[in-house]
Formats: structure tokens, sequence, C-alpha cells
């Protein structure tokens, strides 16, 4: 009692924010909706509420009651009774007139229901013409959603190429990392081995940038390069990954909610812009993992198609089988492949009577095809898997299950914020804590009292063997699988059969999240067209009532509350109460546009919105660099920091260190001949180079690592040049026998060139 007494008053005193939201929004909304659906049954048995509900139908009172409740409640709970604002208080009033607007605004789209179901319908008819228009415009206009602005902090020239958004640096395997190595490709004839960097031993393959072989048929994503060159074809890359994620999305939800086109609509929106992909970085992951399942369902389920039209469904499943198996991380291909399973033998066994002896060959050809595109990229690439898979970093992994965090199932509560947050040393990682955003504990409830619908109407048979239900069995198959996984540690012998040992927890839960959101949309076709919601209002409220307040004490004793302002705690309360109130009461239109506006302010703001890649190729410090190394052709460079070496490498130049996948035994054995040093550098690692008298190797981190180099050791690999944010004193220069050959003192670049 005293812990729940100190908590309500911790509660009221620090976070009164959080009953200040959650009172207007109780207030504003069943005021008027609640309150007057039940005035004719108020009517018989009171007639002071019955007149009283009916006052909140007049629409001037209920204008009148909305404008003077957000001040009303600043004056007594805040105690501003003068209305003395401050940005407190206009912070507050924002957001409060804000979601009241948002609440008008739906009540004013909702008299156009007829035309927006037909603007949909429309839409939809002509889907596939509008997203390549679309995706044309993207990359004639060069838009890509790439962090590449955060080099503008490193080259300091002002060429930023972000339109719109946040450049963010916690992504830096993308700016830092994989974009450069992207553009770099260019420079290399899109070659597998690119000599530029590490002089020459890195597998580009791994990279997942743009090679031309055998497998160039199935690399859609990066035939803008071959076409186009760097910035049409980066912006051929982001935009191809947003809008076919989008669209196989939409295609899912008609798949699973039997052709519901606004649930559908609803689940493009929330797979695409969920907050776990966004941060990750990981929509080509997710496109062709439900591609396959789509493009298979799509198959199965119509008899009537042409064969030009098989063919082409084939096709495009082989393109997304190769394009799954090449991203090479099995921590999440090992569990998408079990939801991918699981749809597949859901429909073998439902549409199997679809097939004919035709289809079987057809099949079995895509399968193959696949296969000898897969085995290919594999013995191509095989020695790069081995050297980085023998590496002490990353190297091989053998995870056992059962150490999953109960506590990151609440993790969604700080996702409606982290586009918005900086975060400190204490929360580094938004990535790390990225998560799906949904009504987590109502859809449990409405899977029991679904259950008990059945088990009471005696239906259990007949739901079981009902076909359309099938899907729903599935997912909740894999879901309790990787439950299992996640809370029990297994075996070895079950874990290596069952390829899970791959798989650490954290990145299972990823898989599982997309699971559960899937389970969301199958429930949202069921209960949405129901005759009689599972739940009536009075039990939604009351419930959703209760989960708002959980989730406020759960926050609030989280690791993040030290995150949460007052304000944030008024966002949270509301928008928990409406996305749980909506999906309970079963209020279709309510819940989709909620979870739309959600998915919109959570996850579509994550990545910013780019033109070119300006701030790689087109600053000083990238001319001159270029300059110097076409004029001094076939000589190596360093960085003195991996930024340094990456951003060299995405102009062409050929740089030593930066990012490297393994070691390169041509340059590390000069170094460390008796390899001493091997626990630093034999692994994946960003490398930095100081030109100084010290150990030989330092490691810094699990993946970065610095080299002390003296003179002898930069002329031993045959470095000539040497990219810098330092200005050296005439010592250092002296000792390395060095002459700066570009300075910008305002900006921080040096180039050296050692004698």
């Amino acid at each position: 009692m005293q812990f729940l007494k100190d908590n309500l008053v911790m509660g009221a005193e620090k976070y009164r924010y959080m009953f200040f939201g959650f009172f207007i929004a109780v207030i504003i909304i069943f005021s008027y909706k609640f309150i007057a659906s039940y005035r004719m049954e108020l009517k018989k048995n009171n007639k002071l509420l019955a007149n009283i509900s009916k006052l909140f139908e007049n629409k001037y009172l209920r204008i009148l009651f909305s404008v003077s409740l957000p001040l009303a409640v600043e004056m007594i709970v805040f105690k501003n009774y003068r209305l003395l604002f401050n940005i407190d208080s206009y912070y507050r009033l924002f957001y409060c007139y804000g979601f009241i607007g948002m609440l008008y605004l739906f009540k004013f789209l909702s008299r156009f229901s007829d035309k927006f179901r037909a603007a949909l319908s429309f839409i939809v008819k002509h889907r596939y013409s509008i997203a390549l228009i679309v995706f044309a415009l993207f990359v004639i206009f060069k838009i890509n959603f790439s962090s590449i602005g955060m080099w503008d902090a490193y080259v300091r020239e002002g060429k930023s190429s972000t339109l719109f958004g946040t450049p963010r640096s916690i992504r830096s395997d993308e700016w830092l990392v994989g974009s450069p190595f992207t553009l770099s490709q260019q420079y290399n004839n899109y070659s597998l081995v690119n000599d530029n960097l590490a002089l020459g031993n890195n597998d580009m393959n791994l990279f997942r940038t743009p090679v031309i072989d055998f497998s160039l048929p199935m690399r859609v994503m990066y035939w803008g390069f071959f076409i186009f060159g760097n910035e049409m074809g980066f912006a051929w890359l982001w935009s191809f990954k947003l809008i076919a994620l989008f669209m196989i999305s939409f295609e899912l939800g008609m798949m699973i909610t039997g052709k519901d086109k606004s649930v559908s609509l609803l689940c493009a929106f929330w797979i695409t812009f969920s907050p776990i992909i966004m941060w990750w970085s990981i929509s080509e992951q997710f496109l062709f993992g439900i591609g396959v399942i789509v493009l298979f369902h799509t198959y199965v389920a119509n008899p009537d198609l042409t064969l030009a039209k098989k063919i082409l469904i084939a096709y495009a499943m082989c393109i997304c089988l190769c394009n799954f198996a090449y991203a090479i991380y099995p921590a999440w291909q090992i569990p998408f492949a079990y939801l991918i399973l699981a749809f597949v033998i859901t429909d073998s066994v439902r549409y199997h009577k679809n097939l004919k002896k035709k289809d079987y060959i057809i099949m079995s050809s895509t399968l193959m095809a696949a296969l000898a595109f897969i085995a290919y990229f594999i013995v191509t690439s095989l020695p790069s898997i081995n050297a980085l898979l023998s590496t002490k970093y990353p190297g091989t992994r053998d995870i056992t299950g059962g150490d999953y965090d109960l506590k990151r199932l609440f993790n969604y509560y700080s996702n409606l914020f982290t586009p918005f947050l900086k975060f400190s040393k204490k929360f580094p990682n938004p990535s790390e804590i990225s998560a799906v955003i949904c009504p987590t504990i109502s859809v449990f409830l409405i899977i029991a009292l679904g259950a008990f619908a059945v088990i009471k109407e005696k239906r259990i048979k007949k739901y079981i063997k009902d076909s359309k239900n099938w899907y729903l069995f599935s997912v909740l198959a894999v879901i309790s699988y990787f439950a299992l996984w996640l809370m029990l540690p297994w075996n070895r012998i079950l874990r290596k059969v069952t390829l899970m040992y791959f798989s650490p927890e954290i990145r299972t839960e990823t898989i599982a999240q997309i699971a559960f959101l899937i389970l969301i949309i199958i429930l949202a076709g069921k209960i949405f067209n129901r005759k009689r919601p599972l739940l009536n209002k009075c039990a939604a409220f009351f419930v959703s009532v209760g989960l708002s307040v959980f989730a406020y004490f759960m926050v609030a004793k989280s690791n993040f509350s030290g995150l949460f302002t007052g304000l944030m705690f008024l966002v949270l309360v509301s928008m928990i109460f409406i996305m749980n109130y909506t999906f309970l009461s079963a209020n279709k239109k309510a819940f989709i546009f909620t979870m739309i506006i959600i998915c919109i302010i959570t996850g579509a703001t994550v990545n910013p919105v780019c033109s070119g890649t300006a701030v790689i190729n087109e600053t000083k410090i990238a001319k001159a660099a270029v300059s110097i190394a076409e004029n001094d052709t076939g000589t190596i460079w360093a960085g003195e920091t991996q930024a340094n070496a990456q951003y060299l490498l995405a102009n062409g130049i050929k740089v030593i260190n930066g990012v490297n996948e393994y070691p390169n035994y041509a340059w590390i054995d000069k170094l460390d001949p008796e390899h001493k040093y091997e626990e630093v550098w034999d692994r994946y690692a960003h490398i930095l180079i100081s030109p100084s008298e010290g150990e030989k190797f330092e490691l810094l981190g699990g993946d970065i690592y610095i080299m002390h180099l003296s003179y002898d050791d930069f002329k031993s690999l045959g470095i000539k040049y040497f990219y810098s944010y330092n200005k050296y004193d005439a010592n250092v220069m002296k000792t390395y026998m060095m002459s700066c050959v570009y300075s910008d003192d305002l900006s921080g670049q040096y180039i050296y060139k050692i004698e």
C-alpha cells in the first residue's frame, strides 16, 4: 500500500500532465459520443442524465466546451489562475488543442466516408500505375532517404543533401559504412572485390552493394546504378525499397483480411513505417520475405492465371528468394524463414486442388533457379564468408535461447518519441529499443474473448475446419515458437537442427513483433466485420483506462523515465487510450485513422528526405582529393579516422583503412608478422590510423581499433597521402616527412603527402 501511495503522490506531483491529458481525452471523447450513444437507455432510468447527455449533442456547446476545458484545467490543475503563460503552458495547450483538433478532423472526415471509399477503390485499382509514377519521379529527382547528410558534420562545407528531416548519426551502419561502399562501386566497375578498399580483399557481396556478375538478373534493387550511375541509382535503391515494401505489405493485407481495402492500407503503413524497420533500415529483408509469401499465395490461390502471368510471378518469386538469401544476416533470416514457411504450408494445404502438373513444374523450376543463383552467390563469396566467420568478432555464434528481458515488451512506449529525442550515453541507441507500436494486451484479450465465444457457441470444430482461419492459427503457432525460444533455453541438438542458434533473442524478437503485427491485421479483418463487437463500448472504455494507467506506471518506473517530460506522458496516455479503445470497441475507421497517424509520426519521421549525393562528391575536399588521386594514379591513401577513409572510398580513391570486413594479411603481416596483436585486428573493424609511437594496435571497442604507425610503417604500407581533420605541428610533419597539399582551416580539412 505504501508503494502504491508513493507512486500516486509522485504521479500527482511530478507528472500531473498525465492526469491532465487523460482527463481531457476522456471528457472530450465521451462527453459526446459515449454518453449520447446511451441516451435512449438513460432516458428510461434517469431523465436528468438523459437531458445532460442531450446537451452535448449541441455542436456550439461542444465547441465552447472544447475551447474552455484546456484553459480551465490549466488554471485548476496547474494553479495558473491568472493564465500567465510560459513555454510549458504553451506546449500543454498546443497539444490539447491539437488533440481536440484531430478528433474534430476525424469527425469531419467521417462525413465523407463514401468519397474516401470511392477514392480508395480508385487508388487500389490503379495502384501499380501510381506506384510506378511515384517511383519514376523519385528517381528523376534523385530522392533518397539516407542519412548521408551526416557527412556535412565532418566536411563542414554546408553541402548537405537533406531536403527535410533529420540525418541520424546513430545510423552509422548506413551512412558511414553501407552508403560509401555502395557509391564506391561505380569507380570499381561494379566488381566483386573492390580494389580501392583495404588493398583489395573485401567481398562487396557481403556489404550488399551493386555487383555485376551472374546474379545480375536477380539484383533488381541495384539496376538503377548500372543504368543511371550513382545519384539516380542511389535514389532507385532507396525508392524501390520503400515503395515496394509498401505495395507488398498492402497485398499481404488483402491476402489475410479477405480483401479488406482499408485494413490492408493500414497494414501497408504499419509494416512499412514501423519504428523497428525504419531505425534498422532493414526494409529489403522484409520486402523480399513478405514478397515470397504474397507471390506464392497469388500463384496457388488463382487457378485462372494465364501461363505468362504464372511465369512472371515465378520470376518475381525467384528474385525475392535470392535477395532474401543475399542479405547474409541469419539472425533475422532464420526466424523470418519460419514465418514464410508457415504461410507457404498453409496455402499449399488450402489451395492444393488448384495446382496442376504444369504448376508443379513451374514451381520446381523456380525453386531450382533460385537455388542455382544462391549457390553461385555462396560459392563465389564462400572464402569471404569463412574469413568473416573465423574472426574474433563477429565470428560464429551459438545462442542457447531463453535470455530475453521481459522489460523489452514495453519498449514500444518509448518509440512514440524516439524520432524527436536526443539520446544520452545512458540511452545511446534507439535502434536497439525500436519496436512495433500496437495494442499488445488488447490483442490477447480479444483472442481470449474470441476463443471463449467459439467454445460457448460450440463451434470449435467448425472454426478449425474453416480455411479462412488457418492464417490465424499459423501465425499464432509461429509466435508461440518464437516465445519458446525467447523464454526457455534449448538443448544443443534442438537449436542446431532448427538453426535458431544463429539468432540472438533480441533479433528473434524483431521478427516476432512483425509476426504479431500480422496477427493484429488478421484479427482486425475479423473483429471489424463482426455484427456485434466482442467487447461493448463501456467495457472497452474501462479496459482502455486501465491500460493507460498501466502504461503510465510502467514508463514511470522504467529505464526510460528520465527521457519522458510531462508533455510526453500526456501524449503517451492519450495515444495508448485511443489506440486500445478504438481496437477493443471495433471502431474500424477510428482505429485505422489513429494507427496511420501514429505510423507517420513515429516511423515516417525517422529517415530524412534527401536529393542527390552532393555532400559526398561535390564538396571542395572531395574534388581536391579526386584531383590529387587522378594526377598521381595508383597511390595508396589512408584516413586518420574511419570517416576520413570511408569518404575517400566513396569518391573512388584507393584507401587502406576505413571499414574492413576481415583482415587483409597482405598488409597486416607487414605490421605484425608474429601476430602479437591478433586479438585486436582479427575482426570486422572500423580502423583508425594515428601518426604516433606506441602500441602498434589498440582496441577501442568491439568493432573498432586504432593503429599507431611510425614513418617506417607508412612507407612499408606504401601510404603516400594521409587525409586528416587535424592540422599537425612542424615536429610531426618533420618526423613523418609530411607536406600539406590541401588545407582548409575553416572546415578543418587537410591532406598530407608523405615523401
